[in-house]
């Protein structure tokens, strides 16, 4: 009976033992489960991805994510990856930095304790690089050197807008040109998508434009609609002297200025008279009679009047200061008249009032923006009375100051002047 107790006892203990074996047996760790989401906001550099991971395989999710290849069939994460994250759940992978026109296979993966699981490969292919999509806006503002146009740029074709604007000519089909002639131009309004508004400056009065919006990406320029639009005119009429000559005129903003230099022999009350009659303001051509004058003269170029019909006369400043060479209601042009006008033009105004081309001029530059038409009329110098820079420059006298205003590929102003130098005239409406 004790052996069969004793038996019983140690045949209880092992199976005890056997129980605390088995319980003490763990359930064997495996890869996690993963699945991946459809591959969306394709562009031609990026994409967005992701996956769920279900399970985690019996040991925590380390790492999850897509990986990516255009050459591997089957990618790894030693390829292209992304790291989103970790443990169980839904992930969003952002992929970047990809080839325009390229397919990739892409997969997502879980990685744990065990390893790495990939879902099954897919594959999708980046969209193409192609021109912006640019639209152009009505012309409005219109005056007779500038105007406001822009435009929107709606697509950037999937690369980046680095530059957006318009473009202008007198010719159809205007395009953007780094070295733009004075005909024609382009602004720069920003970057990127979206609306954009653009000052369309240094136009010429009294003409019809061309103009479209354009837009730079990666792949180039593209331009939207053409539309065009006419520069109000700067014509104001004419008016004449006492001696019957007729000038053109033009409005300058709130100013109205003669087109072209005067050229009266009278002044405007027909003074002085001897014995009732009139008598003319005196023509000097002696060189040293003019150098020592102290009284009103005027002269024609060289003594030349086949002058007077382009370039006017060259008055002293003795007949600038009787303030009667202008007819009745307009004045010699002042230090005002000429600081509004160089406002009103803006950077660069000499050449923006110097007649187009070399028919007067020695040298190009001229726009005549606003048909002011400046000619070179020279000079005859004080005490000799010599005659200079026809077809150089043109020197105007300003009341108010004996001193002057100069054209040339610049507008300027001489600190002084002369009483006794022989210059043009501009007449301003009062």
């Amino acid at each position: 009976m004790k052996t069969y107790s004793a038996f019983v006892k140690i045949g209880l203990i092992g199976f005890l033992f056997t129980v605390l074996i088995t319980c003490k047996k763990e359930t064997p760790k495996v890869l996690p489960n993963i699945a991946a989401s459809e591959v969306t906001n394709i562009t031609a550099n990026s994409a967005t991805a992701g996956g769920t991971v279900s399970t985690d395989g019996g040991d925590p999710v380390t790492a999850r994510g897509v990986c990516w290849s255009s050459t591997i069939a089957n990618p790894t994460v030693l390829d292209s990856k992304t790291s989103d994250g970790t443990g169980l759940g839904i992930f969003t992978s952002s992929i970047t930095g990809l080839k325009a026109g390229t397919t990739y296979n892409i997969r997502a993966y879980a990685t744990n304790y065990v390893g790495t699981a990939y879902y099954s490969q897919a594959a999708f292919k980046t969209k193409d690089l192609a021109l912006a999509t640019v639209t152009t806006s009505p012309i409005t503002s219109i005056t007779i050197i500038s105007a406001i146009g822009g435009g929107e740029v709606v697509s950037d074709g999937y690369s980046q807008i680095i530059a957006r604007g318009v473009c202008w000519s007198v010719n159809p089909n205007p395009i953007f040109n780094p070295n733009f002639s004075s005909i024609e131009g382009q602004t720069s309004s920003g970057e990127g998508l979206g609306g954009f508004s653009s000052s369309i400056k240094d136009l010429r009065n009294n003409t019809k434009y061309y103009v479209r919006s354009y837009a730079e990406n990666g792949t180039g320029i593209s331009y939207g609609t053409q539309t065009s639009f006419t520069t109000l005119s700067s014509s104001a009429g004419t008016v004449s002297d006492v001696d019957g000559n007729i000038y053109n005129t033009i409005m300058v903003g709130s100013q109205v200025w003669f087109k072209e230099n005067l050229r009266t022999t009278k002044f405007n009350d027909y003074s002085p008279k001897i014995n009732d009659k009139l008598t003319f303001i005196p023509n000097v051509t002696n060189n040293t009679e003019w150098g020592k004058l102290t009284t009103p003269a005027y002269c024609w170029y060289n003594n030349d009047v086949s002058y007077k019909g382009s370039y006017g006369a060259l008055y002293n400043w003795f007949a600038v200061n009787t303030g009667k060479l202008c007819p009745t209601g307009w004045h010699v042009s002042s230090d005002d008249d000429w600081k509004a006008l160089s406002a009103y033009l803006g950077d660069d105004s000499g050449n923006k009032v110097r007649e187009i081309g070399m028919s007067h001029w020695s040298f190009t530059g001229g726009t005549d923006l606003i048909g002011f038409t400046a000619l070179p009329g020279g000079m005859r110098n004080d005490y000799t009375g010599i005659f200079t820079d026809i077809q150089n420059y043109g020197f105007f006298w300003i009341t108010g100051n004996i001193t002057d205003y100069y054209v040339s590929s610049q507008l300027g102003r001489d600190t002084y002047a002369i009483k006794q130098v022989g210059e043009s005239i501009r007449c301003v409406k009062n």
